[in-house]
């Protein structure tokens, strides 16, 4: 899809170049991301590998000889490979997130740019489409986009890089977010702020 939208912008006056610049650098983070998820797969393969050889072993009916000093299930070798792997996995997942992250700023930019640009309205919608996509992949990840339109300015969730007259909006009010410059996101599970939201406020 990315290609196609590349293509179409080509098309397009010399003010879209960065435009298409973005989208570019969008695809190369995709397929980056790719790679990282089946590296994020492989790890998780190889840690329920793991217990469930730990759980193999404690199932083994115990052998019938002289009492004898008990062998460990898991020597300190394999626990400090398997903490290893746990730490790898976070990392991986960490970095898989931040990608995740910049491949939606590049794509709201370039849906901003190619709405301000008179583009034709399906390629805005497809546009649209594949960052629903990046954020379902980040609830996958136990990782959610935080609402703040239209919400009261929140320091804990957001952070406001400007601010516009309460006339200049219908119906609005005081420190009313009335324009989203960058999407924050939290973790579903506990509710932790992993990045602020870039707002503009109402005044």
């Amino acid at each position: 899809m990315s290609e196609r939208i590349i293509h179409i912008f080509k098309d397009e006056p010399k003010r879209l170049n960065p435009v298409i610049h973005a989208i570019e650098q969008t695809v190369s983070l995709t397929g980056e991301f790719v790679q990282l998820m089946e590296q994020f797969q492989k790890l998780i393969d190889a840690q329920a590998s793991a217990t469930q050889q730990t759980i193999n072993k404690r199932l083994q009916p115990m052998k019938e000889v002289q009492p004898a000093p008990e062998a460990p299930i898991v020597s300190q070798q394999q626990y400090a490979q398997l903490v290893a792997q746990i730490e790898q996995l976070q990392q991986t997942q960490q970095k898989s997130m931040h990608h995740i992250f910049k491949a939606i700023d590049m794509l709201d930019l370039i849906r901003m740019s190619a709405q301000q640009g008179n583009i034709a309205d399906e390629w805005v919608t497809q546009i649209a489409q594949s960052t629903d996509t990046y954020l379902q992949n980040l609830r996958e990840l136990d990782i959610e986009e935080i609402p703040v339109l239209g919400q009261l300015l929140d320091g804990r969730t957001m952070i406001s890089i400007g601010t516009m007259p309460v006339s200049s909006v219908p119906n609005g009010q005081k420190h009313e977010v009335c324009f989203v410059q960058e999407r924050g996101f939290r973790q579903i599970s506990t509710g932790n702020v992993l990045r602020e939201a870039k707002v503009i406020n109402l005044y």
